[in-house]
């Protein structure tokens, strides 16, 4: 699922996306975690997430194997699970820089 489809859901089940930046996070026990904003404005959840920006670090070499990338990104590729199998016979992508074939 695309990040703009999994931010549509999220937004629809009334998840909160908040995007300013954190200055800390404290436990709060069974009831998630305080973030402390760098506002100084605080906030609790139940749940926490975090995606950074990641690319790849050859992605000529993405291009010169011919393997899909997800259309709107310069280089995140296309892959099937569970291994991480790309279109490309006997090429594989691991970690961030792929996603889920759609």
């Amino acid at each position: 699922m695309a990040v703009a489809d999994a931010l549509a859901v999220a937004k629809a089940k009334d998840v909160t996306l908040d995007e300013r930046k954190i200055a800390q996070l404290d436990d709060a026990g069974d009831e998630g975690v305080d973030i402390v904003f760098k506002d100084g404005l605080r906030a609790r959840a139940a749940l926490l997430v975090h995606k950074p920006p990641t690319g790849v670090v050859a992605a000529d070499l993405v291009i010169e194997l011919g393997v899909d990338i997800i259309e709107g990104t310069d280089s995140l590729v296309k892959r099937n699970d569970p291994f991480g199998r790309t279109n490309v016979r006997g090429v594989f992508v691991t970690g961030d820089v792929g996603t889920l074939l759609e």
